[in-house]
């Protein structure tokens, strides 16, 4: 087959990561793959060159717009794909328009996002020949958009990075002792752009009503909600007890070093880092959003809370933290749970599989 991926730009988020390990898995499988990118620039562009993927960038120059796709359909007219995959919300609105420049192409949507579907997005499922959704959630959700369950297939995010378990016990030997954390000190990690529907803010003032003195919550990550976010862990006094990280670009050396996975977002579908803690055995306690229930296993890998619920977020972090036992317990949940569900490859070769279901079938 010759896929094409079409995406926005190559900004450092969970859909832009699936889509340069889809452009890896795909070529893998000794398919053309050729990524079309509205944007030039963004983190992960670099990617595409170190894993020699061809990629178009369609604007000249960086506008700044997501949406200009100049030359979208001229480029794909003559690269001649068999299908195009659209990955992204700006990327999704534009399924209706390429099917109709490229009609002998087989066209398909996705639906991953954790905010409300745009109107044009709901518009373009019904031009698709085919739509993947990242979780069941949103599988179900489709229905009130009048899309046919029969149009829409799940695959779960799968694990992007290529991560050597093994050094698992040095590098949180390392961190640990960089900041002087003994082993009866509970970490617990939040990975994510620091962005208001993330609620990173939410997390610090239920952490603040958390008993333990001694325990210390990780925030890897950047963005607008960064300076507010330090200013609110000083004025509630968590001084020594939050670390800021800032932006990673490998996160591995956090995760080996907490204990706990912890998420307060109202943003994601299926966040990736809960998925990469999972696989690297960290027990989640995540708020009830979406697919987020499909991350892991409540009461198995996790602890799934509502989202409103104050107290019982902070019974969680309690629960967790004392109860070392439960943690080995469902840290083997998680890396069980994560290999079942997350597998690149597996998931990888779900897409192509289900490519081939409409290219083969008349």
């Amino acid at each position: 087959m010759r896929i094409a991926i079409v995406q926005d730009y190559l900004r450092n988020g969970g859909t832009e990561r699936q889509s340069l390990f889809l452009a890896n898995h795909f070529k893998s499988r000794e398919h053309d793959v050729c990524l079309f990118v509205f944007r030039p620039g963004g983190i992960l562009e670099m990617d595409t060159i170190k894993n020699d993927i061809e990629c178009r960038v369609l604007q000249p120059f960086d506008s700044g717009l997501n949406f200009w796709a100049p030359s979208l359909y001229k480029q794909l007219k003559q690269w001649q794909p068999t299908a195009v995959l659209c990955m992204g919300r700006m990327a999704n609105a534009f399924v209706k328009s390429i099917k109709q420049h490229l009609p002998d192409c087989t066209v398909f949507a996705t639906v991953r996002t954790g905010k409300a579907l745009p109107w044009h997005n709901a518009r373009s499922l019904h031009h698709a020949d085919g739509i993947i959704v990242n979780s069941a959630w949103w599988a179900n959700e489709l229905k009130r958009f009048d899309v046919s369950p029969a149009r829409v297939k799940t695959i779960y995010n799968s694990l992007t990075r290529e991560w050597d378990v093994s050094q698992l016990p040095n590098l949180r030997e390392c961190i640990r002792k960089k900041y002087n954390i003994p082993e009866s000190t509970c970490v617990f990690v939040n990975i994510a752009g620091m962005r208001p529907g993330k609620r990173h803010d939410w997390l610090i003032e239920r952490f603040a009503e958390y008993s333990s003195a001694h325990d210390q919550l990780w925030i890897v990550g950047d963005g607008v909600q960064a300076q507010h976010c330090k200013s609110l862990a000083d004025r509630l006094g968590l001084e020594g007890r939050i670390k800021f990280s800032g932006f990673v670009a490998d996160p591995l050396a956090w995760l080996a070093g907490a204990d706990v996975a912890v998420s307060a977002s109202i943003e994601d579908a299926q966040p990736n880092f809960l998925v990469e803690a999972q696989s690297v055995g960290l027990p989640c306690i995540a708020v009830d959003f979406r697919g987020v229930a499909e991350c892991f296993l409540n009461h198995s890998s996790g602890l799934l809370l509502n989202p409103n619920d104050e107290s019982g977020f902070v019974n969680a972090l309690q629960n967790l933290s004392r109860n070392l036992s439960t943690r080995k317990h469902m840290s083997e949940q998680a890396i069980i749970y994560a290999k079942e569900n997350f597998d690149a490859h597996t998931n990888g070769d779900a897409y192509l599989d289900y490519f081939m279901t409409f290219i083969t079938t008349p």
